[in-house]
């Protein structure tokens, strides 16, 4: 662990750094005792069963003597060959010669990459302050000083310098939106928004949304409710999840892994030990036909929002029973019936995320490369690597 005195503006601050959540886990739990995401039930659990090849980094701010706010890393080892999944269907041998050097290549690639905030989520789970956020430039300075401490941390235990650093995710109002990042020469981004689903006071009942929204969309619900007319959901328990680990899991990754790149695969354990962690605050639903399980999804429950988690289904029924569509019905009424205020549906998907009402929330991404030359090219690489997000907002709610 190592402890930092230093002093911004008026205030006297200090800041302790650590790889072992256990030995600062009673300040921890007192400035964030009420996220779920921050909690350190949660995140010892992501020690134990979080994705493979991560080590996870611990930052507490002090004002004064107390414990005031937190920020929360991660490190990954990048390794091309695993993370990026490069095949081609095509029958051209010119095509499959360059893959195969592709991949040739791609196997040379290893380095170390740390991560500001929370992979496994979208939002901004990077930091956490128990009272209001510091002003702004104390804020930024704070900021400044805890991400170069704990690279500094990390490379005085482990002798390892990072090759880049990945901030995420901001919501363009966010405190740490267009503050300290663009200062110390990060480059700011954007992929896929968060798309969030307000539920509206008067929704006392499933019926009562879709009364809400227009006739056309009243009728493709009927309709995917009718495709998916012989599909059972049942809410799964810790002995449920247990005996179904490995369907779950094989769901889980045929879903994933349709993603060309990935940062993580989740340890085949994540979601059971997560039910019994969280048995009240975490919900899995497994859907069967025919009593197999063909697709599960799952949420949590943080404060007033309902959070849609990961989910897997099998793609060879998805068109014939409609099982996604189905999954984000089943979320908004499962919702409602919670009170919730908010129901997060995450990224991808948008235009269908969008036919049942959620909205996009735009998110900045924050990459610096500790190599002069690239960092400098950055902006333009990002220009051209990163997917333009192309898509067609629906608005199905009656005006």
């Amino acid at each position: 662990m190592r402890a930092i005195e230093l002093q911004e503006g008026s205030a006297e601050y200090s800041i302790k750094i650590s790889d072992n959540l256990h030995e600062i886990k009673e300040d921890w739990n007192r400035v964030c005792r009420n996220s779920i995401y921050f909690n350190s039930d949660y995140l010892e659990l992501l020690e134990s069963y979080g994705p493979d090849g991560y080590t996870y980094y611990y930052a507490i701010v002090y004002l004064n003597g107390e414990a005031e706010g937190i920020y929360y890393f991660q490190k990954k080892t990048i390794e091309l060959a695993k993370d990026f999944r490069v095949h081609t269907h095509s029958k051209n041998p010119l095509k499959k010669i360059g893959v195969f050097f592709q991949k040739q290549f791609f196997r040379m690639i290893r380095y170390e990459l740390l991560v500001f905030g929370n992979v496994l989520l979208t939002g901004e789970y990077a930091y956490f302050f128990r009272n209001e956020n510091p002003g702004k430039s104390e804020f930024n300075k704070l900021t400044n000083t805890v991400l170069r401490q704990v690279q500094e941390f990390i490379k005085a235990n482990k002798g390892r310098k990072f090759k880049s650093v990945l901030s995420k995710d901001f919501y363009v109002d966010s405190a740490l939106s267009h503050g300290p990042f663009p200062m110390n020469d990060f480059t700011e981004f954007q992929v896929q928004p968060d798309m969030i689903l307000k539920i509206k006071p008067d929704w006392a009942s499933f019926a009562d949304y879709t009364a809400s929204v227009k006739s056309k969309y009243r009728v493709k619900f009927k309709k995917v409710n009718s495709k998916g007319r012989d599909l059972e959901y049942r809410d799964l328990s810790p002995d449920d999840m247990a005996s179904l680990k490995n369907d779950i899991h094989k769901l889980y990754l045929n879903t994933s892994q349709r993603a060309s790149f990935s940062l993580f695969v989740l340890h085949d354990e994540y979601f059971l030990q997560l039910k019994k962690t969280f048995p009240d605050r975490f919900i899995a639903t497994g859907v069967f036909l025919d009593d197999k399980l063909v697709a599960f999804y799952t949420l949590i429950l943080n404060g007033e929002n309902a959070d849609a988690h990961f989910l897997g289904y099998n793609p060879a029924l998805n068109s014939r029973y409609q099982i996604y569509f189905n999954i984000l019905l089943k979320l908004i009424e499962k919702s409602i019936s919670l009170n919730a205020k908010i129901l997060n549906l995450s990224r991808t998907a948008l235009e269908i995320k969008s036919s049942v009402g959620a909205e996009p929330f735009s998110m900045n991404i924050y990459l610096k490369i500790n190599n002069n030359f690239l960092n400098n090219r950055l902006s333009w690489i990002l220009k051209r690597t990163v997917p333009a997000v192309d898509w067609i907002q629906r608005r199905p709610f009656k005006e």
